[in-house]
């Protein structure tokens, strides 16, 4: 990950993602530009996390389809995965902050996508947060699901 040269504040991270986590981040850059912004945010992240998993693994996650339909709904987009886009996008202050997080969760192990929905609800907005919960998605349950061994995908 490039560090912005904007944001002089922050130290390089070591950020080592697996694959699936690295999906998750290139699905958000879509979604961002799907959604008309440049700035990826800890929503789209926590929308690519979650259009980035296979159908299984997503429906294991949040098992309610409505449920899913509701959340992207929230988050303003539609439930198909924005399409593949090559323009560069920005990371929000915020969304480095969750690319931090992630880290930090990951301990000496690679990234992967629920670590990334751990730093979404930690530092996304409060409508993200809601939308997250709502969905069935609390902070402590992803934590749960990672502490049992669930890193990848449910």
């Amino acid at each position: 990950m490039i560090q912005d040269p904007r944001d002089p504040g922050e130290a390089p991270g070591d950020f080592r993602f697996s694959e699936a986590a690295a999906v998750a981040v290139f699905q958000a850059r879509h979604e961002a530009l799907h959604l008309g912004t440049a700035d990826v945010t800890p929503g789209h992240l926590a929308l690519g996390v979650l259009k980035a998993l296979p159908a299984e693994g997503r429906t294991r996650l949040l098992p309610d389809p409505a449920g899913y339909a509701r959340l992207c709904r929230r988050l303003g987009a539609g439930t198909a995965a924005a399409p593949p886009i090559p323009e560069e996008v920005e990371y929000t202050a915020a969304a480095r902050s969750v690319f931090a997080t992630a880290r930090a969760e990951a301990g000496p192990a690679e990234i992967e996508p629920l670590h990334l929905l751990v730093g979404a609800l930690c530092h996304g907005d409060a409508a993200t947060i809601a939308a997250l919960e709502e969905a069935g998605l609390p902070l402590e349950a992803v934590r749960r699901r990672i502490s049992t061994g669930d890193r990848q995908a449910p």
